[in-house]
Order: C-alpha cells, then structure tokens, then sequence
C-alpha cells in the first residue's frame, strides 16, 4: 500500500472462508486418491489457485539484493508480482497462521540517515492508521545492520491490529520488514519466523521496479495507459521513465488535498499537485499565499530558489529545508486554477534526485480544451466510482446511506470528491466530506446521537462551535423537510470565506450538513448550495439487510440474491469485529447450505489476487474433506467467475467466485440441487 505502513491483513480473506474440518472417508479408486493427493500437495504449496511458483521456496530479489525464506509450516511466501498487489511498493511477503502476515519494502533513500528514515516511515503511517499509538521503538541490529524496531497500535479499515516494523538503511535504499496481526496477542516472537529468513545478499542495490497503476476513472479524471488526465484542472502527465502517477484514491484518503502526486522509488522524490479556484488577476496573490503556509507549516525559511520547466513555462520554486527532507515550492494559474505543486525529496540525495525531478515536472502539461470536453463527456456518461463501506454507513454511485440516522444525502450534478471517513483532527464523527470540482465549494455532513435534543439548542450550539460572525437564522428545503440554516462570515485579511451551515433533529439523531467558500464563489453558486441541501434526505429507517419476496438485499456492502422457494432461511454470521469491510451469509435448507462471503477490497489492493486467497483458502479445506476439485466457468452478477466442482460418495459441493469492482463475492454451496444453485446464482445482482 502506497509506501504503505498499513498492510491490508489478507488473512481475513482466510478466517471468513473456514469450514468445519470434519474428514469424509472417501471409497474412490486408487487413481482419483492419487490426483486428490497430489492437488492436496499443490494447494499446501500454492498461494492462490492461479500462481505458478512454490510459495515454500525461498524468494531472491536480485534487485533490491535480499532473500526471503520460508519461515515454516502454516506460512506461504508471496512473491513480488502478488505482493504489489496486495501491499502496494511490497517486495515480497508472507501470509501465516491466525491472521499474522509480513511484508518487505524497499525504497529509495540516499543519503538517508537511519533515524530521519525511521521518522519518515512512522510520519507514512500516521497518514494511514487510525488511532495510532507508539508503544516501543529500540535500537536492534538486523540483517547486519543497525536497524530501529518500532510497535505500534491503530485500526485500519475498522480493525484493530498491531505492526511490528524494524527500519534500517542499506546502499541508499531503505528497507522495512513490517509484520502485523491481533492487537492483543501479536508479539515480535510470533514474527521470529519472517525476520529469521530475512537476508541481504552481496552486491550493489539497483531498488524495486516501477509498477505502474492500473487503469481507473475517479471524480473528473482518469488514469490510462500509466497517463493522468483532469478534466477540470486541466492536469496531465505523461510520467517520464523511472517516475509513475501516484494512487489518487491513496491520497485522497490520506486527506492531502491534493488531486495527483508523482512518484520516483528509485531516488524517494514524491510530487504533489494541488488545485484550487482563484482569480486569475490574483496569481502573485496566489503563490504569496501558498509560500507563507508552506513556512507555517514547515517551520522553515527559505533557503534558496531553484527553476525547473512546468507547464511548458520555466518555473520558479521556492526551496525549504527540514532534515532529512527538502520541500519545493511552486504555483502555477491555468485558468480559473491555481495549482500548488510541492516536491518532496531527501536532501542528502539532492545532486541525484534534482535532475530526475526535472525530468518528471517538465512530463506535467496542459490538457488542451478539445481533449477536455471529450474527456468530460466520457466521465460524465458513467457512474460515479467513488465508494466506501463502513459498520454504519455506505457511499456508492454518488448517494451516501447512514443506517444508523436513517438519512440519504445525494451529491448535486458535476464532479464531486466525496470521502466517507472520519477527519480525527476534529472532535465530530463525520460521515462525509465533500467538494466540487467545478465551483470549488466544500462541505461536511456530520451525524451524531442526540435523543430527545432541543433543534434550536443544537443549531445554536453548532454555530457557536463555528466562529465568525453570524447572521439569522432561517430555513432551506431539503429532499422532504426543511432545515435550519445560518451564513457565518469569516474575514482573515483581505479574504472573506462564507459557510452555509443546516441542521435538523431527526429520530434521535442530529444531523449537521454544511457547505464553504471563499464569500465570492458561495454567492455565485447559490444553485449548487441550494443543491447540497435539496440532497439530503430524512427516511423512516432503512435496515442495513432484509428479506423482500424470498430476496435477501444487503444495502450496506451493495448486493441481493434471491432463495428459492419453500423451506430456505439465513443467517448472518459475520464476525463484529470483521463487519466494516464484510459479511458472512449462510443459507440452509436441511443438510444443504450455502456460504455466501463477500469482502470490501481496500485502496490498493487488486481485487483478483483478495479472490484468488478466497479461493485457495476453500479449495485446500474442501479437496481434502471431498477429493479432487474440477475447474470451469460461470458468470454471477453479469461478471466472469470461477467454478470448481468436487463430489465424492453422493455429496456434492461448487465454488463460485468473482472479484466486481472493489468487492469479492464468493458463494460455497454444498449438497444443493443444481436448479436451487442456478437460483441462488442467476439471481445474484449489484445494486445501484
């Protein structure tokens, strides 16, 4: 994950899938038997269905000059391809018993000093993991090496884990061995196995390959062929060799702001590109502005200028120093944008990574207006991508759904980031932060507990919490009610920003929906803030799951499937602490039963390789009770799955699986008649 210290744990995949271990004697021929055995041998060697390398064998890599060994029964190696998968920038990695895992990374650091890497590696994952808490960090010595071993605690997609990372500095590159697993049991000496087969082999360290994103829209741009495009900002890179697009998703979850970043591994330079509405009068204005919050927030004075060709112009920027790292600062105006872009790079490294850095800047160009509106119109033809699952709360095509205060909110028209995840810089639960593209607005909707409150209490009270100088208070309409409403002024020198804040009480809870912006630009979209609170809609209470004419409809994670008739019943049996990102449904009639399991895929992690653990998990449990598995094909939910089938003494049982979007869904079924089977998957659908 995106020099990413919070590891998606895929033994979660494992723990959802297990099936009672009871053992059929199979009266087979010695020859079925034989081929049983041998898949049985595969499977215990296989990381998934799909791979075509012995996850026991040691693994070499000859460009970041390391080897991984087998750690040992109950681990599987995961080899680099599968490891970028799952842990974007991961090397290599290991997936082992009761939900432990590990994973190495190598990155560019010349220069570096083992304690600044340390830091930077720590700073990384306070971006990504909730409620993070150092609990040790010591001197150690690995692999050779001084090295610094830090723990620390946090949540990463609703689950409580603890990771064990031990940093050191190697040949210019910096290196992790990070282990993770249960906050409450993990311990360095369960991870004794991972680090005990980690080695360094001789030679020079030439870093990891580049592994470029795949192919993906987001809220007005679109990634192809490794090129950025923005249709609102105009942005467009073509990275040069060496550098790659960053992860939008990753950045806007890491709440940077920023609309697209470059990356270059090799050398530890990172560049942000910020976009933001202004005059196009107000340029020097602009880039005043954005020099003095950069030394605000390094605590830095300039130390120097240096230029680079951006844009097509030749570009000044401002130099910052803040050991281990140099900041490069610079403001562009295309248009109705300014754009803020900050390079970030080790500055023991400077004399290697400044040309590079060149290099990639002078890749970033304007998208001409013709490319533009294509490029528009093909994004606004489809549905929005941006989704989110929590406990509580679901955001998909657009419509945020908060089950537990009963509301819809839907975004207005045009292009919208919209991230449903909690800011912990602020003392509310939020459920959504949103902006437009296009006028530059941007708001929040807030949802917290409030039984039996007093409305002008609580609208009072927010305002109050806001600041500023307020006017009166009024109402707005919004999908089927009205809300009140109160204009807060906030002047800070020359600048006037403007907020729209609504509330309304509504079944015990109270609901805060509002929307800033510089006073000029709030004015001139009164439409759209009309729009925002017109989106939020106050429902009687939809369930997150429920059974409508034999359909079992989950609205949280977005899917339904219908039983066949007479006596079928369900049951939820996802495990509480599993529920943000999952769910565990099993439907039984009699002695025959099916699983239905589908799992969230976080930011990063490729779907097919999450399905292909599902997979493997299920085939090793059920080829060993069952015999020999068979392989085919199927379709569920209008996508490509996979169908493997075993039988043996009159039982049957059918794996179906499919990665869909951001989600994968895996149905078990055992002992059930095929034309009941055929229901359960031909009825099997996404909903909007």
């Amino acid at each position: 994950m995106e020099d990413r210290p919070g590891i998606p744990d895929t033994r979660t995949v494992r723990a959802r899938l297990r099936l009672p271990a009871l053992l059929f004697l199979l009266a087979s021929p010695a020859c079925k038997n034989t081929e049983q055995q041998q898949q049985i041998e595969d499977d215990a060697r296989k990381l998934t269905v799909d791979s075509t390398t012995d996850a026991t064998a040691p693994l070499v890599d000859d460009n970041c000059r390391f080897r991984l060994g087998w750690p040992g029964e109950g681990w599987k190696l995961v080899g680099p391809t599968e490891a970028a998968a799952l842990w974007r920038d991961a090397q290599a990695g290991a997936i082992g018993p009761g939900q432990l895992g590990a994973a190495v990374m190598v990155q560019g650091a010349p220069g570096a000093s083992l304690d600044a890497y340390a830091e930077l590696v720590l700073s990384n994952a306070q971006l990504r993991i909730a409620e993070l808490h150092v609990e040790s960090r010591e001197p150690v010595t690995f692999a050779g090496e001084p090295a610094v071993r830090v723990s620390w605690t946090g949540a990463l997609q609703g689950l409580t884990r603890r990771w064990i990372t031990t940093v050191f500095v190697h040949d210019g590159h910096g290196y992790q061995v990070i282990g993770w697993g249960p906050s409450e049991s993990f311990d360095v000496q369960q991870l004794a196995p991972v680090l005990g087969q980690f080695s360094l082999l001789e030679g020079k360290v030439s870093g990891p390959p580049l592994v470029t994103l795949p192919d993906r829209d987001g809220a007005g741009w679109r990634l192809a062929g490794g090129v950025f495009e923005s249709v609102v900002s105009g942005i467009r890179i073509a990275p040069p060799t060496g550098w790659r697009v960053g992860d939008p998703a990753a950045l806007a979850a890491a709440g940077t702001g920023a609309e697209v970043g470059l990356e270059a591994p090799s050398v530890g330079a990172h560049v942000l590109l910020t976009p933001q509405r202004v005059d196009r009068r107000a340029a020097a204005a602009f880039r005043s502005s954005r020099l003095a919050e950069a030394e605000r927030t390094l605590g830095a004075k300039r130390s120097g200028t240096w230029t680079a060709m951006m844009f097509g112009v030749e570009t000044e920027f401002a130099v910052f120093e803040d050991s281990p790292l140099e900041y490069l600062v610079a403001t562009h105006v295309l248009g109705d944008f300014g754009i803020e872009t900050v390079v970030t790079a080790p500055v023991a490294g400077r004399d290697v990574a400044r040309p590079s850095i060149a290099t990639a800047l002078a890749s970033v160009t304007e998208l001409d207006v013709d490319a533009r509106a294509v490029l528009r119109a093909a994004l606004e033809s489809g549905r929005d991508p941006q989704r989110h699952v929590g406990a509580t709360h679901a955001l998909r095509g657009g419509v945020l759904r908060d089950f537990d205060a009963a509301i819809r909110w839907t975004k207005p028209a045009g292009f919208w980031t919209l991230r449903a995840a909690d800011d912990l810089s602020t003392p509310e639960e939020e459920k959504l932060q949103f902006s437009s593209l296009d006028t530059g607005l941007a708001g929040r909707l807030v949802t917290e507990p409030r039984a039996g409150g007093d409305a002008a209490a609580y609208h009072e009270e927010r305002v109050r919490a806001l600041g500023g100088t307020s006017g009166p208070k009024r109402t707005v309409p919004i999908a089927n009610g009205t809300a009140d409403v109160t204009t807060v002024i906030h002047q800070d020198g020359d600048l006037r920003f403007r907020t729209e804040l609504a509330t309304v009480l509504h079944r015990d809870w109270a609901v805060m929906l509002q929307v800033s912006g510089e006073a000029g630009q709030v004015e001139a979209a009164a439409d759209e803030v009309a729009a925002i609170f017109a989106g939020l809609e106050l429902t009687q209470g939809f369930p997150m799951t429920r059974e409508v004419n034999r359909e079992y409809i989950d609205a949280r994670l977005g899917f339904a499937i219908t039983m066949p008739l007479f006596d079928w019943t369900y049951t939820d049996r996802t495990p509480p602490e599993r529920a943000a990102f999952s769910a565990g449904i099993v439907f039984e009639n009699g002695g025959a039963k099916l699983t239905l399991t589908a799992i969230v895929v976080g930011d990063g992690v490729d779907p097919d390789v999450v399905r292909g653990l599902a997979e493997q998990a299920m085939r090793s449990a059920l080829t060993k009770r069952m015999g020999a598995a068979t392989e085919g094909t199927a379709t569920l939910g209008g996508a490509p799955a996979r169908r493997t089938t075993w039988a043996a003494q009159g039982k049957r049982a059918e794996m179906i699986s499919a990665a869909i979007g951001a989600e994968v869904f895996v149905l078990v079924a055992e002992d059930v008649e095929a034309k009941d089977l055929e229901r359960f998957v031909s009825s099997f659908r996404l909903l909007e």
